[in-house]
């Protein structure tokens, strides 16, 4: 009987939250494993920057795809893959660990579509108004954009 009001070891966090988590640690497992291991190599950084190169939001994409009229899919999926791409295995761990704890938080409170639909369209959003008002030529990548939509969410918590 003593067991049964004790706090879980785990604190449960929500599916939607652990599913766009492990989206995100897929592809730093991929550049982990799949070049280099744990001692690293040259190999990690070269694919490093070539997924940067192509899921990046480049600063004036947008005007570009507008001006020119070509929406073809390998530009409109940019704004939807960036925030999986991190500039280094150290932003996936802050990104992560902020990720986890705001969205749990967020989580337990909305729905799980409504924590999807915040992520995609903080997301979505950022990278359309950074590629319309950046000037510095910073292509964004990063899953950072998410986490400060559940911030904006975890306000109305």
């Amino acid at each position: 009987m003593k067991d049964y009001n004790r706090p879980p070891v785990i604190n449960p966090i929500p599916t939607a939250i652990l599913a766009i988590f492990f989206c995100i640690i897929l592809v730093e497992a991929f550049l982990f494993f799949g070049f280099g291991g744990p001692l690293g190599n040259s190999g990690v950084a070269a694919e490093r920057m070539l997924l940067i190169q192509q899921y990046g939001v480049s600063p004036n994409l947008v005007n570009w795809m507008l001006e020119t009229g070509n929406f073809s899919t390998d530009y409109v999926f940019r704004f939807i893959v960036y925030p999986f791409v991190n500039l280094s295995s150290l932003s996936v761990i802050f990104a992560g660990v902020l990720l986890l704890a705001l969205g749990k938080m967020v989580g337990e409170v909305f729905s799980a579509l409504s924590v999807i639909l915040i992520w995609f369209l903080s997301t979505t959003l950022a990278a359309f108004f950074y590629s319309i008002s950046a000037t510095n030529g910073q292509i964004l990548v990063g899953s950072y954009p998410g986490v400060y939509g559940f911030v904006g969410a975890y306000t109305f918590v």
